[in-house]
């Protein structure tokens, strides 16, 4: 709603291009008016979307060398990259489609992406 109310100045959605500008111009999308005086900020169905997702969420490797592989004085060697928030494969036209509050997509910026890459080692 956020993003395509147009009832202030700020940023918008680039789906505000296709506005009404007059007659033969966008059926679904409304005209921009400081003010908001035809009320497009309003509950309405024309902000409902299908907000289906799949994502990666948590994802953990690591590996283990074997005993000895550097010596005798290293009893473990581990190497592990972890990620979190890797990918998510939608449709849904907002940010992120994991919305935080009653399913309603204030336009909240999306979780971190972080990867992170570590060594082990015991002597």
């Amino acid at each position: 709603m956020y993003t395509e109310a147009m009832a202030v100045i700020q940023n918008q959605g680039v789906g505000v291009l296709d506005r009404w500008t007059g007659a033969g111009t966008s059926k679904d999308m409304p005209r921009a008016v400081f003010g908001d005086p035809n009320q497009n900020t309003r509950v309405s169905s024309r902000y409902v979307e299908d907000g289906s997702y799949i994502k990666i969420k948590n994802i953990n490797l690591s590996y283990t060398l074997p005993k000895g592989v550097f010596g005798e004085n290293l009893n473990l060697v581990k190497i592990f990259v972890s990620a979190q928030n890797l990918v998510t494969w939608t449709r849904y036209s907002g940010f992120d489609p994991e919305v935080p509050v009653n399913g309603v997509d204030n336009g909240t910026y999306p979780i971190t992406r972080t990867v992170s890459l570590g060594l082990n080692v015991a002597f």
